[in-house]
C-alpha cells in the first residue's frame, strides 16, 4: 500500500500546509523517475508520522508544474511551513534524499 498521496492543482497548498512534506514531481514516462518513486516510497515508511510525502504528475498538473518552475524530471521538493526549503532535480540515492529529510525535520 502507497503512503504517498498524489496531489493535484487544486488541493496542492491545502495538502502542504501539514509540514513537513517531500513532494515528487514526475512524468509516467520518465524512467528516473520511477526510479526515485520507489525510494520514496521505501523512505515514506520510514518517516511515517514526521514527513508526509506526496507525488505530483506534471503532465496532469502542468500548471502547477510551470508555477513551480519545474523544468526536470524527478524533481524533489522539501517544504516546512509552506516554504521551499531544499529541492533536488534528477535522481539521487536514498542516502542523500534521506539527509534532505534529516535537515528539513531539523535534525
Amino acid at each position: 500500500m502507497s503512503m504517498i498521496e498524489e496531489l493535484t492543482q487544486d488541493n496542492f497548498l491545502e495538502k502542504i500546509t501539514n509540514s513537513p512534506s517531500v513532494i515528487d514531481f514526475y512524468a509516467e514516462w520518465c524512467s528516473p523517475c520511477k526510479l526515485v518513486s520507489k525510494t520514496l516510497e521505501k523512505l515514506s515508511s520510514e518517516y511515517d508520522g514526521r514527513v508526509k510525502f506526496y507525488k505530483v504528475s506534471v503532465t496532469k498538473n502542468a500548471t502547477l508544474a510551470a508555477d513551480l518552475k519545474i523544468s526536470e524530471f524527478p524533481t524533489i521538493i522539501f517544504y516546512k511551513d509552506l516554504e521551499n526549503i531544499d529541492i533536488q532535480h534528477g535522481t539521487a540515492k536514498a542516502g542523500k534524499i534521506k539527509e534532505k529529510i534529516d535537515a528539513l525535520l531539523g535534525g
